[in-house]
This record gives structure tokens, C-alpha cells and sequence, in this order.
């Protein structure tokens, strides 16, 4: 009896136990001294009791796990010529692809592809997009993924947010946009140069891209979201493809306000 005692408490202790590792673990943390304290609860994102005026309430341990995936999508879009490419022509510009003025048929600074309204609990967040594509006659294909709080601004992701110079990348290199992929012109020669779309001298499809960033915001609450959002353009106004895509969208803590910061050369 005294066996079975025993093990029924350690059962009852490893479930207590089990069950705590699993609650979502708040903190206050100071904004000028960065010292964190635990609390039981507190509303993210705001300095309301227990915290104080100069505290900041910061989710850092969400419900056994430390990175939550919010957003798991993919594209395999059927409707332009049932060949599941999404394409564009339009020019990039330093400006945000906001959804707020964006269409999806093309606008200056780039297309908007993909939008999507996600509660984001945590004060960062992490866009992942991969596909495959392709571009005609040399243009590079270009994205962007920026994210808009519920007052409607936007803010590009990093590490693009801060680039406002080209900063001696070349001519397919604009600010506050990836350049992911660039293919060689045949130029006047016109050399086949692969051509293994048929679209012409530099025609080479289904090559890989990728691409992620991060984003400190504002952690949502009473039922607020934010809009993840992905622009796509091309540098010279030719043809720009991508197709079978995945977009992830992942959220952390930030715990002493180190995550999604620049980082020098040693």
C-alpha cells in the first residue's frame, strides 16, 4: 500500500511539475536597468501593476516553447495560366508595400503577394519565405516583407529596415529590398545561355530562393493583430517569377531587449 502510495505521489508531483513547466512565464523588465522579475501575470507590452511605471511586461516563456510558429502557408497559385507561377513587372521603391494602398495587379514599389492578419503575442517576429523562380532578359527578382500594426504603420523587416543607401552592391541592389536572384544576360549576342523556359536568352527556371527577417513590435492584445505582408518586384520592369513558395511566420520573447538587433563586425 505504502508502494503504491508513494508512486501515486510521484505521479501527482511529476504532473504538477509537468504542468508548470508548461505555463506561459511573464517578466517585468526594467527599461533602464534591463533587471527582470518574474510575475505571475502581467499584460505584454504595457507597464500595468505588478509592473511599474518604468517596466515594460514581457512574455518570455510561452507555453513550453521558446520560438511559437504562428504562420505555416504555402502558394501554388493556379490562376495565372494554370502554370502556378506568380509573377511581376513592377519597379521597387524605398517605400513599403503597404496592404493599406497595395493592389495585387502591380503598383509603384513592387506587388503585394501575400498579406495576412496574425496575432503576434510576442515583441519579435520572424518572417521564413522559400520558393523556386526565375526572370527574363536579366532582371532580378526582388522581395520585401514588412509587417503593420493595428494603427496602420508599417515597418520593413530587418535586416532591410535601416538600409537606405544601395551601400556598392550594384546596380540590381535597392534599398529596403532582397535581391534574390539575378541571372546572366545574353545581351546582343543573344547566346542561348540556358533557356530552358523558353522565354529567351537567360530564361533559366526553377531556382532556389530564400529568404528571412525579423521585426521588434508590439506585442497584440485584446483581440489586436498585425498584418504580415510580402512585396515582390523586379529591377527593370522585365518578367520576375516565383512559384510552390512557403511562408513561415515565428514569434519569440525578447528577454533584455537583445533579439532582432544589429550586431557589428568584431
Amino acid at each position: 500500500m505504502r508502494t503504491l502510495l508513494a508512486a501515486s505521489a510521484a505521479l501527482g508531483l511529476i504532473a504538477i511539475l509537468a504542468s508548470v513547466a508548461r505555463a506561459d512565464t511573464y517578466a517585468c523588465v526594467n527599461n533602464s536597468s534591463g533587471e527582470v522579475k518574474i510575475v505571475a501575470s502581467c499584460t505584454v507590452g504595457t507597464n500595468a501593476s505588478p509592473c511599474h511605471h518604468n517596466d515594460t511586461c514581457d512574455l518570455i516563456f510561452a507555453s513550453g516553447t521558446i520560438l511559437q510558429r504562428l504562420v505555416a502557408d504555402f502558394q501554388n497559385n493556379t490562376s495565372v495560366g494554370g502554370d502556378g507561377e506568380i509573377s511581376t513587372v513592377s519597379p521597387p521603391t524605398p517605400a513599403p508595400v503597404n496592404p493599406a494602398t497595395a493592389v495585387a495587379n502591380g503598383i509603384a514599389g513592387g506587388n503585394l503577394v501575400y498579406t495576412k492578419s496574425v496575432s503576434i503575442p510576442f515583441p519579435v517576429m520572424y518572417v521564413t519565405f522559400s520558393a523556386q523562380a526565375d526572370e527574363h532578359a536579366g532582371t532580378a527578382l526582388l522581395m520585401q516583407a514588412t509587417v503593420t500594426d493595428s494603427g496602420g504603420n508599417t515597418i520593413v523587416c530587418q535586416p532591410l529596415s535601416g538600409q537606405t543607401g544601395l551601400g556598392g552592391g550594384g546596380p540590381n541592389v535597392f534599398p529596403q529590398w532582397y535581391t534574390l536572384l539575378h541571372l546572366p544576360d545574353a545581351g546582343l549576342a543573344n547566346v542561348a545561355n540556358c533557356n530552358d523556359g523558353g522565354g529567351g536568352a537567360a530564361d533559366c527556371h526553377d531556382n532556389a530562393i530564400s529568404f528571412t527577417c525579423c521585426a521588434q513590435v508590439t506585442p497584440d492584445s485584446g483581440g489586436t493583430a498585425h498584418s504580415v505582408n510580402l512585396g515582390l518586384a523586379s529591377s527593370t520592369g522585365g518578367l520576375a517569377f516565383y512559384e510552390r513558395s512557403t511562408i513561415y511566420v515565428d514569434g519569440s520573447p525578447n528577454p533584455g531587449g537583445n533579439l532582432c538587433t544589429g550586431h557589428g563586425l568584431p
